[in-house]
Order: C-alpha cells, then sequence, then structure tokens
C-alpha cells in the first residue's frame, strides 16, 4: 500500500517542495524513515504513533517505509509529524479524499494530537501559491501569518483529529482561515498596503523578513533596507 502527499523544506529562507511517501508492507512490523532525516524526524514516529492512537484511529501493524523526496536535501525540524500521520492513516485506508493533490501540509503533533506552530509558514505559503495548491493546512496558531496571501485556501487546524474531519468533508474550503487583510488594515487604521507598490521586490521581501523577525527597520541585520536588499539572495 502506497500514498504521498506534500510538504516542504526550508533552505535558508526559501521553501523547496517535499514530497512525504509512504509504503506499507508486510514484515517485522516498525516505522523507517529515510530521505536525509534530521534527528527531530527521526523522532518523529513516536508522536505521529501515539497522537494517531490518541486521536482514535489505529495505527497500522506493519512494516512502514516513508521516504522524504528529494532524497539529497537534508531535513530538520518536526513539521513533518502531521503529513506523515495522514499519509500513514491514507495509506493503511482509514482515511479517503479527492483533495490530497491539491494540497500540503505542515505541523508538529503533540503526544495527544494537537498540532503546534512551525517556522518558516510565509516562505511555504509562498511555494504552495506557485504550486497552484488550492489548500494549506495548517497549525491554526499560525494561520494568521499566511492569511494575507488571497490565492490559496489557509485551512487552520488544531488537532489531528478536526484536521481528518476537515479532509474527510469534502470541501476543505469551507474551513478556510476567514482574517483577511482588510480586516487587519481596519483594525490598525492603515490605509496602504504593499500591493500598491509596483515593483520593488526585493525592497519589500527585506521589510517582511524584518517583520517577521521582529528586527528594526530600516536597520537589517546592522544594513539599511537598500543594502539588504542588494545582499538578499547571498544571505
Amino acid at each position: 500500500m502506497f500514498f504521498k502527499l506534500d510538504s516542504f523544506v526550508l533552505i535558508g529562507i526559501d521553501a523547496i517542495k517535499v514530497t512525504i511517501e509512504v509504503h506499507l508492507s508486510r514484515g517485522l512490523p516498525g516505522l523507517h524513515i529515510v530521505g536525509l532525516p534530521g534527528k527531530a524526524i527521526n523522532e518523529a514516529w513516536q508522536r505521529v504513533r501515539s497522537a494517531i492512537l490518541n486521536s482514535g484511529f489505529d495505527f497500522p501493524v506493519k512494516k512502514i517505509i516513508i521516504n522524504l523526496s528529494p532524497a539529497d536535501i537534508r531535513k530538520e525540524g518536526s513539521l513533518y509529524d502531521l503529513p506523515i500521520a495522514l499519509a500513514i492513516l491514507a495509506a493503511s485506508g482509514q482515511i479517503s479524499s479527492g483533495c490530497f493533490d491539491d494540497s500540503c501540509f505542515i505541523g508538529e503533533l503533540s503526544l495527544n494530537g494537537k498540532i503546534n506552530p512551525v517556522r518558516g509558514l510565509i516562505s511555504m505559503t509562498e511555494k504552495a501559491v506557485d504550486l497552484r495548491k488550492k489548500y494549506f493546512f495548517v497549525p491554526d496558531t499560525n494561520a494568521e501569518q499566511a492569511s494575507f496571501f488571497k490565492e490559496i485556501d489557509i485551512i487552520a487546524c488544531s488537532t489531528l483529529k478536526e484536521t481528518i474531519g476537515i479532509i474527510d468533508s469534502g470541501s476543505p474550503g469551507r474551513n478556510a482561515y476567514k482574517k483577511t487583510y482588510q480586516d487587519i488594515t481596519v483594525k490598525n487604521s492603515h490605509e496602504a498596503d504593499f500591493s500598491e507598490v509596483k515593483g520593488q521586490f526585493k525592497a519589500k521581501r527585506a521589510i517582511e523578513l524584518a517583520v517577521v523577525g521582529m528586527h528594526n527597520i530600516p536597520v537589517v541585520y546592522g544594513m539599511t533596507i537598500g543594502e539588504f536588499a542588494k545582499n538578499l539572495d547571498t544571505i
């Protein structure tokens, strides 16, 4: 039994698509992760197994091989817990949906199935938009960061069980995070946004990074915004 779905890896400030491939077969029961996983990823099976069981599902008693493709790029962090859990459940026939091909997933799982926040959401959402994905399933505590992107539905999830319920509904878009940029501008009385600025892509990107990292503006990493924008590709 084979299944795959998409997630991301961060290389610096850029996101690259990672495909989570799961194969279930006969053999000595166990879970093996390949594809240059870091320590946090190698420990994921313990979090994933507990989260699946505590969410009311069965953990397959089979030999489970998980490949993080492309396999020649180092992966770090716990953001693959959610996609690994969903891929295992789908491969074992416990969940099924036509939305997987149009979706991508990130999230760290607690042992009770709660989804914890992760880093790098803005870069990942940009990549999801480039890939023409329709839905991006993210931790609910991170959802506001990605709510500025109008080209994709951000699905805020608090638990593994809730995520599966949204997937099983067949219409994830009905659960899209609703807070929009207009809501925020009204609340804070701002009258302009970056969508009205033509060009200046590197300067806008530099300011976005400064805001996300809570750095001072106009000085970022000891440089002015202009200097940072010029050197953005080398940082």
